[in-house]
C-alpha cells in the first residue's frame, strides 16, 4: 500500500477532489488561528475537531484522486474513517468545553472517543464497514456494508448529544452576550450536520455528490467567528480558577453562571442553576438548611 500510496501512476488529475484538499487545508488553518487567538480548552477541542475533519476531506480527496479500487478503499480505511470516527466525538468535546461541562462530561468525552477509535479498529481488523469502492463521476468513492448501521447510529446520536446541549443552555438563557455565543454555536452544528450528505453515496445506487466539505468549513468558520468574537474562552478559565464562590445573574435576576467554588459552597451544581431565578436557588438552599 506505501509504495502505491507515493506512486504517482496510483492517482489522476480529478478536478473533484481538489476541493477536498483546499478544504482540509482551510479548517486547520482556522483551527490554528483560534488557538493563536483564544489559548483555550474550547480553541483547543476546536483545534482538535479541525484536524479530525482534515483527516477525512483530505483522505477523501485521495481515494477520489485514485485510480486502483484495492488501493481506494485501504486509504480510505487507514486515514479517512479515522477522521470520519473520531469527528463526532471531537464535537461533543467542542460542545461540553464551550458549555464549561468538560470536567463534569469527562468520561462521557472519553467514553465517545474510545467507541469512536472501537469502530475504527474493528473496521481495520475485519472489513466490515468499509466493504468497496464505487466509481462515480466525481471518482471513487467507498460503499458501506449493512453492519455500517451501528456507526451510523453512534455517529448521528452524538451530534444530536451536541445539538441538545445547546438547544438546553438556550431555552435557559434570557436576551444578552452568552445566549447570542451559544446561538451563534448551535448554527454552526445545524450547518455541520449538512456534511451527513455524503453518507448517502455510500449506500449504491444512491448517487449524491458529497459537497459535505462545504459544510464543514462553514462550521469552523461560524465556530473560529464565535470563539474570537465573544472572547469567553479565556475568560472561563479564570472564572473557574477563582477559589472564591461567584454566582453570575442577568438583568432579570436570573443565573446564567456559576463557578467550581460556588458550586462546592452552595452544595448545588452550575447546571441545576444555570437559567433559574436566583430567588428560587436561594429558597432552595433556605429549606434544605431548615431541613437540618
Amino acid at each position: 500500500m506505501l509504495a502505491g500510496l507515493f506512486s504517482s501512476s496510483s492517482y489522476v488529475h480529478n478536478p473533484y477532489a481538489f476541493p477536498m484538499f483546499i478544504t482540509a487545508l482551510l479548517v486547520v488553518l482556522f483551527g490554528i488561528y483560534t488557538l493563536t487567538q483564544e489559548r483555550s480548552a474550547v480553541s483547543k477541542s476546536l483545534l482538535v475537531a479541525t484536524m479530525c475533519a482534515a483527516l477525512w476531506l483530505a483522505g477523501t480527496g485521495l481515494v477520489e484522486a485514485m485510480t486502483s479500487p484495492a488501493l481506494a478503499l485501504s486509504s480510505y480505511r487507514v486515514v479517512s474513517f479515522l477522521g470520519v470516527s473520531l469527528l463526532t466525538p471531537a464535537v461533543y468535546l467542542l460542545t461540553v468545553a464551550s458549555l464549561d461541562l468538560l470536567r463534569e462530561k469527562r468520561r462521557l468525552v472519553f467514553l465517545t472517543f474510545g467507541i469512536g477509535l472501537g469502530f475504527y479498529a474493528a473496521d481495520l481488523a475485519w472489513d466490515w464497514l468499509a466493504v468497496g469502492v464505487v466509481r462515480h463521476f466525481w471518482g471513487l468513492y467507498p460503499v458501506y456494508g449493512p453492519l455500517s448501521a451501528l456507526f451510523l447510529v453512534f455517529f448521528f446520536s452524538t451530534f444530536a448529544r451536541s445539538v441538545w446541549l445547546y438547544l438546553t443552555y438556550v431555552r435557559r438563557l434570557t436576551r444578552g452576550t452568552r445566549r447570542k455565543e451559544l446561538e451563534l454555536l448551535l448554527v454552526s452544528l445545524l450547518v455541520a450536520v449538512i456534511g451527513a450528505i455524503d453518507y448517502v453515496s455510500c449506500f449504491p445506487p444512491l448517487e449524491v455528490y458529497p459537497f459535505g466539505y462545504v459544510a464543514i468549513l462553514g462550521f469552523v468558520v461560524i465556530q473560529t467567528y464565535a470563539i474570537t468574537r465573544y472572547g469567553r474562552a479565556s475568560l472561563g478559565e479564570i472564572f473557574r480558577s477563582i477559589e472564591e464562590g461567584v454566582v453570575v445573574m442577568d438583568s432579570q435576576q436570573r443565573i446564567i453562571g456559576a463557578n467550581p467554588a460556588a458550586e462546592r459552597i452552595l452544595g448545588v451544581s452550575r447546571q441545576a442553576m444555570v437559567g433559574r431565578p436566583a430567588s428560587e436557588v436561594l429558597e432552595q438552599l433556605t429549606e434544605r438548611m431548615e431541613d437540618r
